[in-house]
């Protein structure tokens, strides 16, 4: 299609004045420049020019063509800004070796992670699909530091080896111990546990290891099947630690041998544990009760004699005391009318209580019924 006078004018102007229209590169930008999108705020001017500055966007104005738009957004960043720009745009890519190379020379240390999906710390499949999909990121004074985004997982790890330093990439990696194996010590742990390491005629060679994840960090996945159902083992970085993972479940059943003890154990909850703690003791002292049989009964008081002393059993069961609940009220009746283990909750010791004592609960509450039963009984 060929362009407009006012966007052949947009380049001529460009060109006077030692700017350079930056072209997009991805896939969903419809303008083809950096900077400018298609809009439908104004119709006669439906390309709008924005750009970042200082974290927040910019909005440089609409325009009737794209190389219009192109021009405002290279007037925002200048002919140095231009120049950096088209030089990022020009910058080849390192390869993985390249970067492990670089990274031997500077005397710096890729430091892997078994726990990240990409293998090393601090590297993120930020924009996936895209010519530079992987970040880098790292944690500076309690904030997330941005390093910028990568072609290869292995560059990016050489970003944040470079902004950690020698010493504290030497210090990190000393501390991982979940490093992820090679195919080489992944071979030899085998022979030394006495497993063999399943051989197949599969994408990975070897039975249960499939790529799932391929260009991440850990693109092997080992699975088998137990009761009919397929079970993940995890992911690894290389086919012969996943088959090693494999072999091993298949000689003890469990996923991961290696990491079976580092299970964390839920933490028991101190209420929990002391509700049940009272229960117990409250089930304890009517198991008591049953086993002792029940007291005889005492005939009741008349309203003019004075209220009888407690006796030590009554005292023993007695909990008393403004907080008692309806469960410690209903064991004193039945540890003082002899119900059997038939009454093990307060309606059927209630319930059993009224029959013994021939009343009827004319639609009073529990607790009222209690009360009513423990005055009738005299206690």
């Amino acid at each position: 299609m060929p362009l407009s006078a006012a966007a052949r004018r947009a380049i001529a102007q460009a060109e006077e004045e030692g700017l350079e229209l930056q072209r997009g590169t991805r896939r969903d930008n419809t303008s083809g420049f950096l900077g400018v999108r298609k809009s439908t705020a104004v119709q006669s001017r439906p390309y709008g020019a924005q750009r970042k500055r200082d974290g927040k966007r910019e909005h440089l104005g609409y325009f009737t063509t794209a190389e219009e738009a192109a021009l405002a957004y290279a007037r925002a960043l200048g002919p140095e800004g231009c120049a950096a720009a088209a030089a990022a745009r020009a910058e080849v890519s390192m390869t993985a070796e390249e970067a492990q190379r670089l990274a031997a020379a500077e005397g710096l240390v890729l430091v892997r992670s078994s726990s990240n999906a990409m293998g090393f710390v601090g590297v993120f499949n930020h924009r996936p699909g895209r010519p530079k999909p992987y970040q880098a990121r790292q944690r500076r004074d309690g904030k997330m530091q941005h390093l910028g985004y990568f072609a290869t997982v292995e560059e990016a790890a050489l970003a944040v080896a470079r902004a950690l330093g020698p010493e504290a990439c030497a210090a990190a990696a000393a501390t991982r111990a979940d490093v992820p194996m090679t195919a080489e010590e992944a071979l030899g742990k085998a022979e030394a546990e006495g497993l063999v390491l399943e051989r197949s005629d599969n994408a990975t060679g070897f039975v249960g290891v499939f790529k799932k994840l391929p260009g991440q960090g850990k693109p092997y996945e080992a699975r088998r099947k137990r009761d009919g159902k397929c079970q993940n083992l995890g992911c690894f970085a290389t086919a012969e630690e996943a088959a090693l993972a494999v072999a091993r479940f298949r000689a003890t059943g469990v996923p991961n041998v290696a990491s079976a003890s580092k299970r964390r154990r839920p933490r028991p909850d101190p209420r929990r544990a002391a509700a049940l703690d009272n229960w117990r003791e409250l089930l304890n002292a009517v198991a008591a009760s049953d086993a002792a049989g029940p007291p005889p009964k005492k005939p009741r008081q008349q309203a003019d004699e004075p209220p009888a002393a407690p006796t030590t059993t009554d005292a023993a069961v007695q909990v008393g005391g403004a907080a008692e609940t309806l469960m410690q009220k209903a064991a004193r009746i039945k540890v003082q009318l002899g119900i059997g283990p038939e009454g093990t909750t307060a309606i059927a010791i209630l319930r059993a209580a009224n029959e013994a004592m021939g009343l009827t609960p004319d639609c009073l509450t529990l607790p009222q019924q209690a009360s009513r039963l423990l005055a009738e009984i005299g206690i």
